[in-house]
C-alpha cells in the first residue's frame, strides 16, 4: 500500500466524513469504504489507478458478504488509468462462478449496500465497467460525467446486477463503450457477482454524444419490474433504450414487467447504421410498456425504426403516445417494425 492509498484509508477507518482536498492521489489497492461514512472529493481531486495496480479503485468493505449501510462518494476525478492496466484472460474458460480475485477491469463496486449514494464526480478511462452496483437498496446516482479515451470495449457506466431496488440514476452525461446505464438481473458469470429481481428504479436524464447504448434492460432467470426511464438526449451508435435477453444463462426466463419510457429525444451517431431507437431482442417477454414522447429528427436517410419488435420478442400491452419521426433530407423506414407478438396495442 503507497502512501497515498495508507493516508486515504487511514482517513476512511475513522468513518463519518471525510474530505480529499484538491491534488492527485494513486491508488494502488482498492480504498475500503465503511458504514456511516461519506467521502467528499475536491473538484480538483484526482484519485488515479495506480500503474499495474490492476484492481478495483474502490468498494464497500463488506463487498457482498453481509450489507454496509449509509455510504456516500461524492466529488472529484477517478481517473481508471485504463491503458496501464491488464485485465484478467479468459482464454477460452467459461467460469461456472464469480471469482473475486480475477480482474475484469470493474473500476468502482458496491455489492450489498443500503442507502448508497454516488455523486457529482467525473469518471475517467476506466478498463472496464466504471461502476458496479448489486445487492443496493435504497440507492441514488446522479449528476455522473463519463470521460473515456474508448481504447476498450465493455466500458458500462452504471451498470446495476440484481438484485437491486429503490434507486434512483439520473443526470448522466458523456459517453461509454457499452452501455452507458445496464440494469441486468443477470448477467455474464465472469462479472456476475450476484443475480436476482431489480424492482422500482426511475432513471432520468441521460445525455450522449456518440453513446453505445443509453439504457439496456436485461432479464435472463429474474425479474425487471417497475422501471421509469425519462428524458434521453443525445445520439447513439446502437440503440437508445434495449430490451435484451442475450441467454446469458442458457434456458433462464425473461421477464420485463411494467416499463414506462416518456421522452426520447435522440438520433442516430451514424445513419446507415439499422439499429433502432428502442429495440426489444429476441427472446424478451415484456408484460406492460408505455412509450411517450418520442421525438426524433434525422439529417439523412437511415434504416433505423424508431421501436422493432423483433421475431422471438413478445409484448403483452404495448401503448405508445405521442411519437414522431422526421427527416431534413430523404427518407427511412416504418416508425414502427414489429416481427414479433404484440397481444395488445394502442397507439395515441
Amino acid at each position: 500500500m503507497n502512501k497515498d492509498t495508507k493516508k486515504i484509508q487511514d482517513m476512511l477507518d475513522c468513518c463519518g466524513d471525510v474530505y480529499i482536498p484538491d491534488g492527485l492521489y494513486i491508488i494502488d489497492e482498492p480504498l475500503r469504504i465503511h458504514d456511516n461514512t461519506h467521502l467528499h472529493c475536491a473538484k480538483n481531486a484526482v484519485l488515479r489507478l495506480a500503474d499495474n495496480a490492476n484492481c478495483e479503485i474502490i468498494i464497500n468493505d463488506k463487498l457482498a458478504q453481509d450489507y454496509n449501510e449509509n455510504i456516500t462518494v461524492e466529488g472529484g476525478t477517478w481517473d481508471g488509468n485504463n491503458l496501464n492496466q491488464t485485465r484478467y484472460d479468459l482464454k477460452g474458460e467459461w467460469p461456472d462462478r464469480f471469482h473475486r480475485e480475477r480482474y475484469f477491469g470493474v473500476f468502482m463496486r458496491f455489492i450489498g449496500v443500503r442507502n448508497l449514494r454516488i455523486c457529482n464526480l467525473t469518471v475517467k478511462d476506466p478498463n472496464a465497467y466504471c461502476m458496479q452496483l448489486a445487492m443496493v437498496h435504497h440507492f441514488t446516482v446522479e449528476n455522473i460525467f463519463f470521460d473515456e479515451n474508448m481504447a476498450f470495449g465493455w466500458t458500462d457506466g452504471v451498470h446495476v446486477n440484481g438484485p437491486a431496488k429503490d434507486g434512483l440514476i439520473r443526470n448522466i452525461r458523456g459517453a461509454t463503450n457499452d452501455d452507458l446505464i445496464a440494469l441486468n438481473c443477470d448477467d455474464c458469470l465472469e462479472t456476475e457477482i450476484s443475480c436476482g429481481d431489480i424492482e422500482d428504479v426511475c432513471i432520468d436524464g441521460v445525455y450522449a454524444e456518440n453513446g453505445y447504448t443509453g439504457v439496456r434492460l436485461l432479464s435472463c432467470g429474474h425479474s425487471l419490474h417497475n422501471v421509469q426511464i425519462r428524458n434521453i438526449f443525445g445520439d447513439y451508435r446502437y440503440y437508445t433504450v434495449a430490451f435484451t435477453h442475450h441467454n446469458v444463462h442458457p434456458g433462464g426466463k425473461c421477464l420485463l414487467d411494467n416499463i414506462t419510457i416518456d421522452g426520447v429525444f435522440s438520433k442516430k451517431t451514424n445513419p446507415k447504421d439499422n439499429y433502432p431507437i428502442i429495440y426489444f431482442a429476441k427472446g424478451t417477454y415484456t408484460t406492460r410498456a408505455t412509450l411517450r414522447n418520442i421525438h426524433r429528427v434525422e439529417d439523412h436517410s437511415t434504416e433505423a425504426s424508431n421501436v422493432k419488435i423483433e421475431a422471438g420478442a413478445t409484448v403483452d400491452r404495448l401503448v405508445i403516445d405521442d411519437m414522431t419521426l422526421r427527416y431534413n433530407e430523404g427518407s427511412g423506414p416504418d416508425m414502427i417494425v414489429n416481427e414479433g407478438v404484440v397481444k395488445e396495442f394502442k397507439m395515441y
